[in-house]
């Protein structure tokens, strides 16, 4: 028993150093792990005075081959022979599949199947631990096996071992299992072990300590008061400790929403402690993370107030460039869509690799993932055959080609994969392809870690079993590639004075005097449920598996241990997980009991957590104040000798947006959209309606007629569009758009009757210069909807609006004399500069054509030519404002409003608003549909 005042490490070299023993390298010390060893050395070091012999460190994992011989001359499997080997026994045993999985015998897909090898292997693997056959659970548990599940499980273990023993490999448990019940100790056994407080040895560790009884020693850290409190093992008894309270004290609990706040609460927390007690210490104060997957969001907390924070473990190699890549082609594989080819197109490696091949010499392409977004947003619901075919969409300018041949180029150099049938076939293939893709020497650090870890696992696999042919082959090869990757970390870069992130685990062996912990909830190493639907909890105790009662009661002993050596420990409880699921607290937390258990469920489940908006996050700054992180803004004067009709309206909403998606060509694109956007429905409607132009319909007065022609040109659009079985949601709005042509045609028939007629449709504005006083003009374009003629020789300008609401006319021009939008005053203004005078009166309007049908009708407006020129000047002012490059100053106040206004992509690189707070629902912007300027 070592105490609670100091370390194990501290504690254990010095047990080494008085120990008498000349020859340090003839004792083994079996530690947690291997940074438990690390800060043995450490302390060996520091206490013998520049001592250059060290103990043999062992793990768990390493104790029984560091003292027993092999009995078995067979070789232990790798992870990925054997997960294949269980995989295709269990697919290779029908009628064992059908008693194991009785809903559903065969596996959906190749991730299934290998999920469920996974499984059963390793329940067997647990048998396995503590020598005990699948077949005979029920008689070793008193259980009655009336499906016969547990003799199925013993086939299929038995199939399996088989397969490898006719490969000469052998399951590392199984093997390990026999060494100890032979007990040969090896010529270089160490003479003695020291056991450094290792509170879960497991089976097989528990069973060589008893075969090593009489030269091992435990240290246990604990007071010689909590010694009846261990077995013999020295793991906690849980009758002994876990009906303990709480060592967490109020004062230092600490409540919060999500993840994102309790990083903001870490940042708090530290800064409290640097005020307390001077200066932060890495090694003396410490983060331990309860759940490691909060480790990047915490590294990023620290980042925005420049403070380093650092996980030991790394970044997991799965999450790498290889590792993404490696799962979208997986997936890609396994079921060939759109999106998940637009997956592989979003690898770097991939986009690289297609480009080399398609890009026309005297015509560089920028990118492909970009091409096949817009393409995808023009063309609604496409799929992979579309894409094929090189169908397009609405705009025709689109180069479908270019996306066609990068399609047709990405499936032969994927042929091979397809074509792998057997395991060693398959991963070939895997391997030819990444090299292509990854063919020139990588200068970023962390993508050559990753590859050097994947052609380790490459590598490692040696002979594999042929096993049956499957075209799934090269499906399983990337999944076992990707499953072992995700136990892969890279090494993070060293760094002295950061602030280390520890595990649960690590904490007991760290020399720490303030600890923060974050994540104290039922999740990650705390979520203490060993148990599953193959070996519940009262079934593991039976076995003499480890049991959540034994995990419990060692997660108490380390709080206990935790609590009685830091100066203060804080302690960080969170309300939803990332995913924003319901998180409970620890029961290390909720250990209570009486009125102190009812004050604690109050604070946990009633006070109001810590929530943090994103722009008030620690660290985060202004635009305006903080240099670095600013929101883009444009500078200097501008060159604005064009611009189409419906920019002057772009400006008036949001100046700044006009900015980045005019100016500068940034643009928003859905391609996972699966309905027509406001936008695009106009655009569809209007190209409906030039059908009008078409022979007698310009004075037909039978609304039959004219609707059955619209129809007619609204089906074949779509059909040419979007197939002729388009997504469900266009389907939808064709459905609506119909109702909307059915109401014009009524409307476009009584028209005629009233004696107008169309004279022109989408009437080209081509470069029409408008004036501006002192600079130079600006050329103007746009199409004007429609132009009626009535008999009596006036002119109406109409324009087609299909918003949800009807144009209400006077909200285009306000009291105090400002347009909300210039088309019209335009159009005017343009086409009387056109055609140099227009002698008779000319109408100004719009034709609405709402989702209330019965509301379909042309509003027109009452405007003076004065009120149209002060329309022009306002055009006129904007023009000067863009070019002078003042793109915040002069627009209306209204325009600035952010109320009822909905957020997107524009608002987050303006930095308007960090996150859409807007609740779901209508939002009107005031703002009616047209198609702009197509």
């Amino acid at each position: 028993m070592v105490g609670w005042e100091q370390t194990p490490s501290q504690v254990g070299a010095r047990c080494l150093l008085d120990s008498g023993v000349s020859n340090l390298a003839s004792i083994a010390v079996l530690t947690p792990g291997r940074r438990a060893g690390r800060l043995l050395q450490r302390e060996l070091l520091r206490q013998g005075e520049g001592v250059l012999e060290c103990p043999r460190l062992l793990t768990p994992s390493t104790l029984v081959e560091a003292f027993l011989e092999s009995v078995d001359a067979r070789l232990p499997v790798s992870e990925q022979v054997g997960e294949l080997v269980w995989r295709n026994a269990l697919c290779a045993l029908s009628a064992v599949s059908a008693v194991l999985f009785p809903g559903q015998p065969e596996a959906p897909d190749v991730r299934a199947s290998m999920e469920r090898a996974r499984r059963l292997r390793s329940v067997c693997d647990q048998l396995d631990g503590i020598g005990v056959l699948p077949s005979e659970v029920p008689a070793v548990a008193g259980l009655a096996d009336d499906t016969g599940r547990w003799q199925a499980l013993a086939d299929l273990r038995t199939a399996a071992h088989r397969l490898l023993a006719d490969e000469g490999l052998i399951e590392s448990t199984v093997m390990r299992r026999a060494m100890i019940e032979n007990g040969a100790l090896r010529a270089d056994a160490p003479d003695h072990l020291l056991v450094l407080a290792v509170s879960d040895p497991g089976p097989l560790g528990c069973a060589m300590l008893d075969l090593l009884e009489d030269r091992s020693h435990r240290l246990i850290d604990a007071p010689e008061s909590e010694r009846a409190n261990f077995d013999r093992h020295g793991r906690p008894c849980p009758e002994a400790w876990n009906t303990r309270p709480s060592v967490v004290r109020s004062d230092e609990l600490r409540l919060v929403n999500r993840p994102i706040e309790a990083g903001e609460q870490l940042l708090d927390d530290l800064a409290e402690l640097q005020k307390d007690h001077g200066p932060l210490v890495p090694g003396r104060v410490v983060v331990g993370v309860c759940d490691e997957t909060l480790n990047p969001l915490l590294e990023r907390a620290g980042r925005r107030v420049a403070l380093a924070l650092r996980g030991p473990i790394g970044a997991s190699s799965d999450r790498g460039q290889v590792g993404r890549l490696i799962e979208s082609l997986r997936d890609h594989l396994e079921d060939p869509t759109i999106e998940s080819f637009g997956a592989l197109l979003r690898m770097p490696a991939i986009e690289a690799l297609l480009l080399k091949e398609i890009t026309p010499p005297d015509e560089p392409l920028a990118g492909l993932v970009g091409l096949l977004d817009r393409w995808r947003a023009d063309r609604i619901g496409a799929d992979l055959s579309d894409l094929r075919a090189g169908r397009s969409g609405a705009d025709r300018h689109l180069p479908v080609g270019l996306l066609r041949q990068a399609l047709q180029i990405f499936e032969r150099l994927a042929a091979p994969l397809h074509a792998a049938t057997s395991p060693l076939d398959s991963l070939e293939a895997v391997r030819t392809f990444l090299v292509s893709c990854f063919a020139e020497a990588p200068e970023d650090g962390p993508l050559r870690e990753d590859l050097a870890s994947l052609g380790g696992i490459l590598d490692s696999i040696g002979r594999l079993p042929a096993g049956p042919v499957s075209t799934d082959g090269c499906v399983l090869a990337l999944d076992l590639l990707l499953c072992r990757l995700s136990g892969m970390t890279r090494t993070p870069e060293p760094d002295p004075s950061a602030i280390e992130l520890l595990g649960w685990l690590e904490l007991r062996h760290e020399p720490i005097e303030d600890l923060v912990l974050v994540g104290m909830n039922e999740a990650g190493e705390l979520a203490g449920r060993l148990a599953d639907g193959w070996l519940p909890d009262s079934l593991r105790k039976r076995l003499g598996l480890p049991s959540d009662e034994d995990r419990f009661a060692r997660d108490v002993h380390t709080m206990h241990v935790l609590r009685a050596r830091v100066r203060s420990m804080r302690t960080i409880v969170q309300r939803l997980g990332s995913g924003g699921d319901p998180l409970p607290p620890s029961r290390l937390v909720l250990a209570e009991e009486g009125d102190a258990l009812a004050r604690r469920v109050i604070t946990l489940f009633e006070d109001t957590p810590r929530i943090t908006a994103a722009g008030m996050m620690a660290g985060t700054p202004s635009p305006a104040s903080e240099e670095g992180f600013p929101a883009p803004r444009p500078a200097g004067s501008r060159d604005v000798a064009r611009l189409n009709v419906t920019d002057f309206a772009s400006w008036i909403r949001d100046p700044l947006g006009f900015w980045l998606q005019r100016m500068e060509r940034i643009d928003e694109v859905d391609p996972d959209a699966l309905e027509l956007d406001a936008r695009a429905f106009g655009t569809l409607a209007h190209k409906v309606l030039e059908v009008l132009e078409e022979g007698d319909l310009r004075t037909a007065t039978d609304s039959r007629v004219v609707e059955e022609a619209l129809l007619d040109r609204m089906h074949q659009l779509i059909t040419t569009r979007y197939g002729r079985s388009p997504a469900p949601a266009i389907a939808l709005q064709r459905r609506t758009l119909e109702g909307r042509l059915r109401a014009f045609a009524r409307l476009q028939a009584g028209s005629v009757r009233e004696g107008w007629i169309l004279d022109e449709s989408e009437h080209r504005l081509q470069d029409v210069p408008l004036d501006i006083p002192g600079q130079d003009p600006v050329l103007i374009r746009g199409r004007i909807d429609r132009i009626d003629r009535h008999a009596d020789g006036r002119l109406r300008v109409l324009d087609y609006k299909t918003s949800d609401k009807p144009v209400d006319v006077g909200r285009k021009r306000g009291k105090d004399g400002v347009w909300s939008d210039l088309q019209l005053p335009l159009y005017d203004h343009l086409l009387r500069v056109e055609r140099g005078s227009i002698e008779v009166p000319v109408e100004l309007g719009y034709v609405s054509m709402p989702t209330e049908f019965e509301k379909t009708g042309i509003e027109i407006g009452s405007w003076s030519p004065g009120d149209l020129g002060e329309g022009i000047e306002q055009a006129q002012a904007i023009v000067k404002a863009m070019r002078a490059g003042d793109f915040e100053s002069t627009a209306p106040a209204r325009s600035r409003s952010r109320r009822n206004r909905k957020i997107g992509p524009m608002d987050r690189i303006l930095r308007t608003t960090a996150l859409d707070v807007s609740a779901a629902g209508e939002i009107d912007d005031g703002s009616e549909t047209d198609g702009g300027d197509r």
